[in-house]
């Protein structure tokens, strides 16, 4: 037996609730999609709106976007993240989508494969 105590597992945080995107959700929901390699997510956007997603390659490129990331992010975060995290912050505050209809993330292609 080994001296290292075994550790219990930690129990969930009560201040997270995770949301999988369901079937149901792709007919009212926007998925925004950072733009990371546009090329690439163009297409993959394409296929998934045959399927039926409503989804927006975000393209916004201003000076907010860097200042959100900034806000939102701790001072290790990698720029390339920090530029993600802040389109999708300079998005969601733009008033153009509804906060309760929206999905956002490179993580939701992740999300998508699983339905």
């Amino acid at each position: 037996m080994s001296d290292k105590k075994k550790l219990a597992p930690k129990e969930p945080s009560t201040r997270v609730h995770k949301t999988f995107f369901t079937e149901e959700m792709k007919k009212d929901y926007t998925i925004l999609v950072p733009d990371m390699l546009p090329i690439h997510f163009k297409l993959i956007i394409k296929i998934y709106e045959k399927y039926g997603y409503k989804m927006e390659l975000l393209t916004n490129t201003s000076r907010n976007v860097i200042d959100e990331g900034l806000k939102n992010t701790h001072n290790d975060t990698c720029y390339p993240a920090l530029i993600v995290i802040g389109q999708f912050m300079d998005a969601l505050k733009s008033g153009k989508y509804d906060l309760n209809k929206v999905a956002a993330g490179a993580c939701a292609f992740t999300e998508l494969q699983r339905t």
